[in-house]
């Protein structure tokens, strides 16, 4: 491989990466002249955890959203805890003027750039932008594909967990800022302006969704054969289209070939397979559907809360570009759990045309115990997605009605467990059942490990991109005698 190979995995490796750190470390560190002050209409704020002037809002039981308008304390919710929003001896306009003066900006209070999960997420994108490079490197070099899967692993470990770093410090982008007046009797409140609002909303939202194709190409590399990260292949769509059971969205397959097919063999044995399994294993249900969902979960909701706000500001001189834009937000809100409970239905091990149980499922141990468990989790699903798409879509409706619509703590605080519910019970099942199952499940059979010799049978005959032919000639020998 000649050097300009490498280089080139350095350079795009690093023109794709950097972006992530940059923009964090950019709104970070935010002109303190572009913080808008809340002063034209109230802010509604979380803070999960308390720092310096500004303490935790989950000391008032029920009421952990806090709204603030400078200048008025009749408007304004704030605990106790918080310096008052109105100065001694100042009117409200007097308060609003010395708010939006300049030396009441010089005295902003960020937290952002020095926070612990920014320094966290920094580090974490420097890893991951190293062993990326050090995984393709070794790759361009020849090295065993045992050694370059397994750095593979380490590089979508760092990456999901600068995802929760990101998300855990975007909680603080949508919070607000404080500038202590007078003698810290009273503060200004700010927060940031809308396009930085969104961007820092909108990159732990992009860095998870990379995150999500990463994992599943990781799954896929030790079946098929492992890839380059930097570089992107164009290639033919009837190459593609002739591939068996191709995805739409990856062409890491194992039969796709031109005029001459290659002779596929596997590069791993049974121990090796199984110790990636392992490691694979410990992200899909540590990481990912443990930390990762417990950081993203927790930050989701303040981020929810955020964006309907952008929202319902938004619309009031969005035009009807906006109204089309919420309409379609509107349905994908609602289609999307419409989508993942039909497939969970299929998921079920019943005949939905003859209305009967498949043989399968007498495989268990307790089969009628297993399905009743199955059906009540779906119902669970289903009675969180549509309550939290409900919740989701009133302040839409509004929006697109061009309604009056009150955006208070209350609907704040239902807004955000909506975001988590949405999340956790829609986002997170989505992407395992679609994108991580059939991978995962692949990779177990491949590595031979014990399980029901009709779902390896199943699972083979349903993957052939995966070659397991031999498991499943396995498992059809066993069912035999």
């Amino acid at each position: 491989m000649t050097r300009t190979a490498y280089w080139k995995a350095l350079a795009v490796t690093t023109a794709t990466t950097y972006p992530y750190a940059l923009l964090v470390s950019k709104l970070s560190r935010i002109q303190l002249s572009e913080f808008q002050p809340c002063s034209r209409r109230a802010c509604t704020f979380i803070k999960i955890f308390g720092s310096g002037m500004v303490p935790t809002t989950f000391d008032q039981g029920y009421d952990v959203f806090e709204v603030v308008l400078n200048g008025d304390t009749i408007h304004s919710k704030l605990s106790g805890n918080f310096l008052k929003p109105l100065c001694p001896s100042f009117s409200l306009q007097q308060m609003q003027d010395a708010c939006n003066g300049k030396s009441a900006r010089n005295s902003i209070i960020n937290p952002l750039h020095s926070s612990r999960s920014r320094h966290a997420y920094v580090w974490c994108i420097a890893g991951w932008w190293l062993s990326k490079i050090l995984h393709d490197w070794l790759l361009l070099a020849g090295a065993h594909e045992y050694t370059t899967l397994r750095i593979g692993v380490a590089s979508i470990l760092f990456h999901l967990l600068a995802v929760c770093a990101a998300f855990l410090w975007s909680m603080g982008a949508v919070e607000v800022f404080l500038s202590p007046l007078g003698n810290g009797e009273c503060a200004c409140y700010y927060c940031l302006p809308e396009l930085e609002a969104i961007l820092a909303i909108g990159t732990p939202c992009l860095l998870f969704i990379t995150a999500v194709r990463k994992l599943e190409n990781v799954h896929r590399a030790p079946l098929v054969g492992d890839y380059l990260y930097y570089q992107q292949y164009d290639a033919p769509f009837r190459l593609a289209d002739k591939s068996n059971a191709v995805s739409s969205g990856t062409l890491l397959v194992g039969s796709a070939h031109g005029y001459h097919q290659e002779e596929w063999q596997d590069q791993l044995d049974i121990d090796q397979l199984r110790c990636i399994y392992m490691y694979l294993l410990f992200l899909c249900y540590v990481v990912f559907l443990g930390v990762v969902s417990v950081c993203v979960g927790i930050g989701i909701g303040p981020v929810t809360a955020r964006s309907i706000e952008l929202i319902l500001t938004a619309s009031s001189g969005g035009g009807w570009i906006l109204s089309v834009l919420l309409a379609v937000v509107f349905a994908a809100v609602w289609c999307f759990p419409a989508f993942l409970l039909f497939r969970l239905a299929q998921s079920l091990p019943i005949d939905w045309m003859a209305l009967r149980a498949r043989p399968e499922l007498w495989e268990y141990h307790f089969p009628r115990f297993n399905l009743a468990v199955r059906v009540a989790w779906i119902l669970l699903l289903a009675s969180c997605l549509i309550w939290a798409s409900w919740v989701l879509s009133l302040p839409m409706v509004a929006a697109i009605c061009d309604q009056f619509f009150v955006f208070g703590p209350r609907v704040a605080w239902r807004c955000a467990l909506a975001g988590i519910m949405y999340f956790a019970f829609g986002i997170q099942m989505f992407v395992w059942i679609v994108y991580l199952v059939p991978a995962h499940r692949a990779l177990y059979v491949k590595a031979r490990m014990p399980f029901r010799p009709s779902a390896y049978v199943e699972i083979g005959l349903a993957h052939p991109e995966f070659n397991l032919k031999a498991e499943v000639e396995l498992a059809q020998e066993f069912l035999r005698s």
